[in-house]
């Protein structure tokens, strides 16, 4: 994995170096998440992010029956929830 020293210009931008935009197959106009792990900033391609947040929510949905037998109605979402 290539690792780079990167300086964040005053206005707070940085550049990610060409080789890494390579290894990851990133393009212009390519949208990241970022997050704060274990005290350093991790950029995920969008996609990546919400395939792992996908996985996370069949993960969830495999253990609705353990708690449907413990008695507590499992919620279900649908597009007709009026939530934000």
């Amino acid at each position: 994995m290539p690792r780079e020293c990167l300086k964040i210009a005053a206005s707070g931008r940085m550049a990610i170096p060409l080789r890494m935009r390579k290894a990851m197959r990133l393009a212009g106009g390519d949208l990241l998440i970022a997050r704060i792990e274990d005290g350093a900033i991790v950029l995920e391609p969008i996609g990546l992010a919400m395939a792992r947040a996908k996985a996370k929510i069949a993960a969830i949905g495999e253990q609705e029956p353990l708690v449907a037998a413990a008695g507590v109605a499992a919620p279900r979402l649908t597009g007709d929830d009026p939530r934000p």
